[in-house]
């Protein structure tokens, strides 16, 4: 059976999520041009800041998109007669974990690339989901952006 790149499974699931049957369809929703989003496809390289950006607009849970875990919707509040909980989901850690990282190249005053700071963020996400941690020091994620930044 051959596995489908995580760009194809993202796509998939905004045509599942929006009830689209085409690419183009797809494109429009991500405000890109078709041919970008084949590239995507091809390299098997998701356009991460468009995902972002889509999954906050629509209410698609980014955890679902990528890695097609938990709910498909978030909604951030579940009201129960007389109380109303906070419902924290991946989604929450990555934006934090990516304002961090946005916070570490500002301090540090290097120029990253959009793709060495997917790259990061990636990298630290998957640290903290091996270690079943909830968060990173700062510390760690600074280090970090300054060992990718020298390579």
């Amino acid at each position: 059976m051959e596995t489908k790149n995580i760009a194809i499974r993202a796509i998939d699931r905004i045509k599942q999520a929006e009830g689209l049957r085409y690419d183009a369809d797809v494109a429009d929703r991500l405000n890109v041009e078709k041919k970008r989003l084949s590239q995507w496809k091809y390299r098997g390289t998701p356009p991460y800041e468009k995902l972002i950006d889509y999954s906050r607009k629509s209410g698609i849970s980014l955890d679902w998109l990528l890695n097609d875990r938990g709910p498909m919707r978030t909604n951030e509040l579940v009201a129960e007669p007389g109380a109303i909980y906070r419902v924290t989901t991946d989604q929450d850690v990555v934006y934090k974990l990516a304002a961090e990282v946005f916070q570490a190249v500002v301090e540090s005053g290097i120029n990253l690339s959009p793709e060495h700071f997917r790259n990061i963020v990636r990298l630290l996400h998957r640290d903290m989901l091996n270690h079943r941690e909830t968060s990173i020091p700062y510390d760690k994620v600074l280090e970090t952006v300054k060992a990718i930044a020298t390579v």
